[in-house]
């Protein structure tokens, strides 16, 4: 093992030496340099002419065939294809977003219970579409951005840096994320992978994917089908302090945290199970578009840190067995589309209408808070039980070629959000299966009901998000008035209305110069807004679990304004050995007002953020397909109440490179991701304890008060990416090979919100892994 970070270096410096001076031996540009692979569209969507669905939402493509250049929207945007998919290893959304300038990926919360993604420093802030749909969850305004959705069946994402509220409504606060899956015309054929991995950083896993996609009747008719399936034990890892007992969240008391200090690791002992499905069906103008994704997964670490399996009582009793005390979660989501798009009047009017419903349901049977221990001899763990959120919704857009060089697009939507029978039952800690129905704690509402858990009979079961259904309206108007090739003028307008907040009223423009034949500057201005979420408005407070937070029915949505300045060119097109550089710098401003903050256990809106981000992108592309790609991004927030935010990375820089040999069937890889450093509020474990007696002798045991508070610095971390693949081997066969996080680093996140209770210490993230996968399509 010793060998491996020098066998790295000399690999790493291979490839760059390699990516520099290969094209300088470059042949001419050969055939494929000139074609473009069926299933992926454009080769380099940063400056080729595409349809641009983020501008204009889903008309251009589905009406006008308009096209534009991502160097002439008005908006910072960032494109990824099913090409650069496979180039560059991603694996999940959040693996794409760490490389997205404008973006900070895979941000865990809560011990990895959540993966989600920070926007300009800040989290739940970008909307995400799916093939146009918002499927942000009403909850707590998010999405799982895990393996649900495989990164298979993805044609392209578009991703913008900055609010989008006029043209995309709530949500878009700070960016928006649209996913758009492959039809029956863009990925033709069957296609079948497999493949298996293993590392401390994804155990034991194994993966399958399989899709047809077909066109009949004279491209009238287009099916595409597909279906994956994901295993694995999850990662590996290794707590600093074994967290036993602490506080629970707000308005609960504080008070005294329970530690084994050092270090202990976690080994999975259950599977998660992913299974994700996807059709598309089009019929000239018609098509239906339909996702599901289940998740079957199993943690073993708690919430706050406590390793759920172990067992630190005096005399361990294996009547609770493990299983009823890790989390296990059954979630399922699943979409709709029904879309109907045309053109008329020479072309010059365009109609998109769609109808969409989402459902989510989350099962976490059961949701394990803290382990056995002689304080709490059953373990603390709950079900949460939430069967039916539900989103449904019409959307209608238009677009219109005015006189004058004008491009109107208009358009409205409503839809509806509702949540129904979300309860949580509590577990008694203190009685086992020895409990009979007169030793359950009816004061507290325990009632003995071993048909729910026989190893643990005293429950109770409370609502634990009151049932709310609000419906959501808005029109929207945006002109484009171009003079000439040289300049653009955006403007556009967009009403909000809500059941359940107040109206709100958004506005956006925009100038786009053309300095040069290929360099385009760019001065925007826009708007973003957030609902509240359901968390926020409607948990019921006072149950017996402990576990919640004081519902607020009056909060305001949170509102966002930015002005963004860009600059980007295309250097040095066709100039052999370079074949493009394409190069873009932008700064950005951003205020924030109404942020929804708790503190105290009680949901209010506070006061306003500052942001500045300065974000670059390079992608520097040569003949023989060999390219070099990098991205910075720097942000610095201040909040009005709590100062400079802390536990972000003020810094984040990417590289990449591929190298293409024996025209394109063999390539390498590589993505190096350096992550700034950055702070955590937390409660260092120190005094010893002298509480009642554990199964470890008391003078290994320490505690901390509620005021034992430190700031913690997390350092920063360089994570390596390598990769070697054989891609159209014998005209049909795939094969690829990928390590991730190649130096195995162990690093740590901070706490999304910077808090100490609960998330009391720092949240280490995955080692090394490797996966290796082969694929065939005919």
């Amino acid at each position: 093992m010793r060998l491996l970070p020098t066998v790295i270096n000399w690999v790493c410096t291979a490839l760059f030496l390699a990516a520099v001076c290969t094209p300088a031996f470059a042949q001419e540009l050969t055939s494929d340099d000139k074609a473009t692979e069926v299933d992926d569209g454009p080769t380099d969507p940063m400056t080729l002419l595409m349809d641009f669905e983020l501008n204009e939402r889903l008309v251009v493509e589905a009406a006008a065939k308009l096209k534009t250049t991502i160097q002439q929207v008005p908006a910072v945007i960032t494109v990824i294809t099913a090409k650069e998919i496979r180039d560059r290893g991603y694996r999940t959304l959040n693996d794409v977003l760490q490389t997205i300038p404008g973006y900070e990926g895979d941000r865990w919360e809560y011990f990895g219970w959540y993966k989600e993604n920070l926007t300009r420093g800040n989290p739940r802030t970008a909307l995400v579409l799916l093939n146009g749909i918002n499927v942000v969850g009403p909850i707590r305004n998010t999405l799982d951005l895990e393996r649900r959705l495989p990164l298979d069946i993805v044609k392209r994402i578009e991703i913008t840096s900055g609010p989008g509220s006029v043209l995309w409504g709530s949500n878009a606060l700070l960016g928006v994320i649209n996913i758009i899956t492959h039809d029956g015309r863009t990925q033709p054929g069957f296609h079948l992978r497999l493949g298996s991995g293993h590392g401390e950083g994804e155990q034991n896993a194994v993966r399958s994917h399989f899709s047809y996609g077909g066109s009949f009747a004279d491209e009238f008719v287009h099916l595409y089908l597909s279906a994956t399936w994901f295993s694995s034990r999850g990662p590996s890892l290794t707590i600093d302090h074994q967290k036993i007992f602490g506080a629970l969240p707000e308005p609960a008391g504080d008070g005294v945290s329970i530690f084994q200090p050092g270090p202990a690791t976690v080994q999975p002992k259950a599977r998660d199970q992913i299974l994700s499905f996807n059709a598309a069906f089009d019929v000239g103008p018609v098509s239906l578009v339909w996702f599901s994704g289940i998740d079957l997964i199993a943690r073993e670490i708690g919430p706050g840190g406590s390793i759920l399996s172990q067992d630190y009582r005096t005399e361990p009793d294996s009547r609770i067995t493990d299983d009823r005390l890790i989390t296990s979660t059954d979630d399922h989501f699943h979409s709709l589309l029904l879309r109907y798009n045309k053109r008329f009047l020479n072309q010059r009017f365009g109609v998109n209408a769609q109808a969409n419903g989402v459902l989510w349901r989350s099962v976490q049977d059961p949701f394990g808070v803290f382990p056995r221990s002689d304080y709490l001899p059953f373990g603390a763990t709950t079900i949460l039980n939430a069967p039916n959120i539900t989103r449904m919704g019409l959307n209608v857009d238009f677009d219109y070629q005015l006189p004058w060089n004008n491009h109107l697009l208009f358009g409205g939507e409503v839809f509806n959000d509702a949540i129904e029978d979300v309860s949580l039952t509590t577990f008694d800690p203190f009685n086992g299966p020895a409990a009979g129905p007169d030793s359950c704690f009816e004061a507290l509402g325990f009632h003995y009901r071993p048909d729910l858990d026989s190893q643990r009979p005293c429950s109770v079961t409370e609502t634990a998000l009151k049932d709310l259904n609000r419906t959501i309206a808005a029109a929207y108007a945006t002109n484009e008035w171009r003079y000439g090739r040289r300049l653009a003028v955006n403007a556009g307008v967009r009403g909000q209305f809500s059941t359940t907040y107040d109206p709100a009223l958004l506005v956006s423009s925009g100038l786009v110069v053309q300095l040069s034949d290929n360099i385009f500057a760019k001065v925007t201005y826009g708007e973003g807004f957030r609902p509240p979420d359901f968390q926020s408005t409607t948990s019921s407070s006072g149950i017996a679990s402990g576990i919640s937070v004081k519902a607020n029915n009056n909060l305001d949505v949170e509102r966002s304004r930015a002005v963004e300045v860009e600059l980007n060119a295309r250097l040095f097109e066709n100039q052999w050995p370079i074949k493009q550089w394409y190069i873009r710098a932008d700064y950005s401003f951003s205020r924030l007002t109404g942020m929804i903050t708790f503190p105290a256990g009680e949901y209010e809106n506070s006061g306003g953020r500052n942001v500045h981000s300065v974000e670059l992108l390079s992608k520097l592309a040569f003949y023989g397909d060999h390219e070099l790609w990098t991205s910075y991004y720097f942000v610095d927030v201040v909040d009005s109440d709590t100062g400079r935010l802390r536990n972000i990375a003020n810094h984040i820089l990417n590289a990449g490179a591929r190298l293409s040999f024996l025209d394109s069937h063999l390539q390498l890889s590589s993505v190096l991701t350096w992550r700034g450093s950055m702070e955590d509020l937390n409660r260092t474990p120190l005094l010893p304890w002298t509480g009642p007696p554990f199964a470890l002798d008391n003078s290994n045991l320490v505690q901390v008060a509620a005021t034992g508070i430190e700031v913690t610095e997390i350092p920063s971390a360089v994570l390596l990416r390598l990769g070697i693949s054989g891609r159209k081997l014998f005209g049909r066969w795939d094969i690829s090979a990928w390590v991730y996080n190649a130096l195995n680093t162990q690093y740590s996140d901070a706490d999304f919100f910077f808090d100490d209770r609960i998330t009391s210490r720092p949240q280490p993230k995955p080692g090394m892994s490797f996966f290796v996968e082969t694929g065939v399509q005919w």
